[in-house]
């Protein structure tokens, strides 16, 4: 991912690489979640659950903790996906960002050459007669 940093030649692309950037560290993170909480012993998984339903503000204390294992996970799983629409949504306006300005460059582009004036120098002299 870090070899694309050599792409990024404007603002707009600057922007866009900061946006990837976050959400790729984003996602990354809810994913960690998801790992430790499936891969903790059943000792330590009560209180990797309980933190992870206070950081969604759910009242989960009459709930068994398989109950609340599971309502943790669906909670993950469904962050995902708001991230996944989310995600594309902002791909979207990236790419029709992206397309609006490699027209205007074009645009410039092709109207650059009637803009160039030679530069001055001295005059071309006039070839000598035999």
């Amino acid at each position: 991912m870090w070899e694309s940093i050599q792409y990024v030649t404007t603002g707009l692309t600057l922007v866009t690489f900061g946006i990837a950037v976050a959400a790729w560290v984003y996602k990354s993170k809810s994913e960690a979640k998801e790992r430790l909480i499936k891969s903790a012993p059943e000792l330590y998984r009560a209180d990797l659950v309980r933190r992870t339903l206070e950081f969604f503000d759910i009242e989960a204390d009459a709930l068994t903790k398989e109950q609340r294992f599971r309502l943790a996970l669906e909670q993950i799983n469904a962050r995902k996906e708001r991230f996944k629409t989310t995600s594309v949504v902002v791909c979207i306006i990236a790419l029709i960002l992206a397309s609006i300005s490699a027209y205007a460059i074009h645009k410039s582009a092709s109207t650059f050459p009637d803009n160039i004036k030679p530069a001055p120098g001295p005059a071309p002299s006039a070839p000598s007669a035999p």
